[in-house]
């Protein structure tokens, strides 16, 4: 029953509009062999950050729910919820992109493979291009 799940939802991710966090994420496991949880994982600040201005109240919302002392202004909450997002990553000991063998020499080519007709790029909800 678990496989039948797991294959049902990746069966729904192309139509779930899963953004820059699974599209980036790809070429990363596929070309440095990085295990997609963490990479996912590893990218989610960093994709929050670039979103932030597209999805303020989403994610000002995530931080008053993680934190009751969250900031009242939307803008200062939403980037709490990276902050909150980047230190749990480091208590939980998750490995960094860098750690996962993204570097400078990569990263163009990272981005062209992560690109394309379909990519979950491109339902990110600010709009991504290989240069960013």
């Amino acid at each position: 029953m678990m496989m039948l799940a797991s294959a049902s939802a990746g069966l729904a991710f192309p139509n779930a509009g899963l953004g820059a966090v699974h599209g980036l994420t790809a070429p990363i496991g596929g070309r440095l062999g990085a295990a997609h949880g963490q990479a996912n994982a590893a990218l989610l600040p960093s994709v929050m950050d670039y979103n932030v201005e597209a999805c303020l109240p989403q994610h000002a919302s995530i931080a008053r729910a993680w934190d009751a002392t969250a900031p009242a202004k939307e803008e200062l909450a939403a980037r709490h919820a990276i902050d909150l997002v980047r230190k749990m990553l480091i208590d939980l000991e998750i490995p960094t992109l860098a750690a996962l063998g993204v570097t400078e020499a990569n990263v163009e080519s990272l981005a062209k493979d992560s690109m394309g007709e379909f990519s979950n790029n491109n339902s990110n909800p600010a709009p991504l291009t290989e240069a960013v």
